[in-house]
Order: C-alpha cells, then sequence, then structure tokens
C-alpha cells in the first residue's frame, strides 16, 4: 500500500568495494522495516579491495613538483591522475609501511629530508609528518635524501634510504608509530643511487646502483646482517655498468 516499505523477506547479499580495503571480508547483520511479515531480514555484507592506485613521485618545478595520485582499470593503464593536494614538494621517491596496523606513506623531498605521510581510506594524502623522529632532516641527516625501501629481515621491519650527497646509505628501524627510531650508516661509498631489497630463495639481498669505492661500480649487490639489517661483507657486481650509464633507481619485484 501507499508509503509502505517493502524489504526481501529472504536472506540478502550486498558488495561494497572500496579502494581504502585491504583484504576481502564478510559480515552478516539484520535491518528491520515497518509493514508485514518478519521484523527482521539477515543482510551480508561483503567487503571487497577497491581498484590498486598507483602513486607518482614528480621531482619537477613548483607547479607540477609533488605526488600523482592514479587509477588503474582492468588492463593496468592509468585512467586518471590527481595531483595529491596533501602533499607539495621537489619529490625523489616514495615507498609505504604498514607499522602497527596503520600504512603510511613516506616520501624523500630534495630540500628537506624524508617525511612521513597519513593516508586516508580512499588512499589520499592526509597529513606529513617532518618532525624530528618522524622524519629525517637535510640539515642533520642527509647530505641529500634521495631513494627509499623498505624491508623485513629476521622478523624486522627496516628502512634504506640512499644519500646523493655524501653517497651513503642508512639503515633505520621504525617505532610503533611509524617514526624512524634510529638509523646507521653501515657503508661508505663512492656513490649511492637506486635501492631495492629481493628476497632469493628465502634470503634478503640489498641491490643499488652505485660505487662501492673499491673499483665495483654498477649493480651491486650485498647481503644483509640478519642481527641488524644492515649490508655486511663486500659488495657483488652484478651488473657492471656501462660507462656513467647504469640504472639511477629501483624497487622491489
Amino acid at each position: 500500500s501507499a508509503g509502505m516499505t517493502l524489504a526481501p523477506q529472504e536472506n540478502c547479499s550486498y558488495t561494497i568495494s572500496y579502494i581504502g580495503a585491504i583484504s576481502s571480508s564478510s559480515e552478516n547483520v539484520t535491518f528491520g522495516y515497518s509493514g508485514g511479515g518478519s521484523p527482521t531480514v539477515p543482510l551480508t555484507i561483503n567487503w571487497t579491495s577497491g581498484a590498486p592506485l598507483v602513486y607518482i613521485a614528480n621531482n619537477g618545478g613548483a607547479q607540477t613538483a609533488g605526488i600523482y595520485k592514479c587509477n588503474l582499470d582492468d588492463n593496468g593503464d592509468t585512467t586518471y591522475c590527481n595531483h595529491d593536494a596533501g602533499f607539495t614538494g621537489s619529490t625523489r621517491s616514495i615507498a609505504f609501511a604498514a607499522v602497527g596496523g596503520t600504512k603510511y606513506l613516506y616520501a624523500t623531498i630534495s630540500d628537506q629530508g624524508v617525511s612521513k605521510c597519513s593516508l586516508d581510506q580512499y588512499g589520499a594524502i592526509t597529513a606529513c609528518d617532518n618532525n624530528s623522529g618522524a622524519a629525517l632532516d637535510n640539515a642533520t641527516d642527509f647530505s641529500e635524501a634521495n631513494y627509499i625501501v623498505f624491508a623485513t629481515v629476521n622478523n624486522v621491519q627496516y628502512a634504506y634510504i640512499t644519500d646523493t650527497g655524501n653517497y651513503n646509505i642508512y639503515t633505520c628501524t621504525l617505532a610503533n608509530n611509524g617514526d624512524f627510531a634510529s638509523c646507521s650508516e653501515p657503508l661508505d661509498l663512492s656513490d649511492a643511487a637506486g635501492i631495492a631489497v629481493v628476497n632469493v630463495a628465502g634470503t634478503p639481498y640489498l641491490y643499488l646502483t652505485g660505487d662501492d669505492g673499491n673499483n665495483k661500480k654498477g649493480i651491486l649487490r650485498y647481503a644483509l646482517n640478519p642481527e641488524n639489517g644492515q649490508p655486511t661483507g663486500a659488495a657483488q657486481v652484478v651488473q657492471l655498468s656501462n660507462g656513467d650509464g647504469y640504472a639511477g633507481t629501483g624497487t622491489d619485484y
């Protein structure tokens, strides 16, 4: 009749997909309605991960520098890119780390160092912390922070950051809130640029593009000490440089 809201008389299933979801899950609830039939009807809500996002660091001029957040279609092509208003600055690289159940974005900035940023459920940057501890500052910690990557060694998560000013690598532990707890410089290099950590047959190795200062130049590999996560031993040359044309960046794969 007029004014009566009818509801299904049997179980229902409804799927909600959003970018912030990191895994699929389900929950069962009931809802009520007025007018005839059963007072409540079971409803299953299925939470599923939304389309993945791509984040791009831009080291360009004042109008374009920063971080771009892009959507991907089913073919893996970018469909829309937005200059994230939550972050500005000439950005060298970005990486993500989940600490204490919260995912953070970390960015290396040409004139600042490393910044820790919070994300909302849609993947947008809400705030960036440049304070000591949460971030590493060029004035006190780096000559110029360049590339950053995170890796877990012996169940401990570390950040690895290259410094293109003093040609070194920082190994940092993380506090429970995602701040940098302590950092050390285990290597004395002549050049350091791109960096990645890769597990090979269960063993983590650090790969970097640079020069160890001992006539080893190109893509170098270091073993990681399971006790402290630091690169250890002599560099192994994985790929010799082609003049000065070796790669300038790297990532996990």
